[in-house]
């Protein structure tokens, strides 16, 4: 199910959708997967990030458009994506706090393997 963050926004996604927030469309690892396997050629900025103070630990951000929106995630290990993917290494993605915050919550639910 998806939350919408705004109330201007009317969600047009599939169910399996975590949130809409403005344009974002935050979504699990799984079902990112999916849409990208749907698209010819996709584009796809991945965001290694370095993680923890103490237990320091790899987190992966992945984004690509898909109908206006910018179709995001967020898991623990890199993701396989599709050969014909173009794959863009960014260092940071600007996004409003209400993206992060379900980001994390998406990366909080495929560590424990409930995504």
């Amino acid at each position: 199910m998806y939350k919408a963050m705004s109330a201007s926004i009317v969600p047009a996604a599939s169910a399996s959708a975590r949130a809409l927030a403005y344009s974002f469309l935050v979504v699990s690892p799984g079902e990112f997967l999916r849409l990208v396997s749907r698209l010819q050629e996709p584009l796809v900025i991945v965001i290694p990030q370095e993680r923890g103070i103490v237990n320091k630990r790899m987190v992966y951000t992945y984004a690509t458009a898909y109908g206006g929106l910018v179709v995001v995630t967020r898991s623990p290990s890199p993701l396989q994506l599709p050969g014909e993917a173009m794959v863009v290494e960014a260092e940071k993605l600007v996004a409003p706090t209400a993206v992060y915050m379900l980001l994390d919550k998406v990366l909080r639910e495929a560590e424990h393997g409930e995504a």
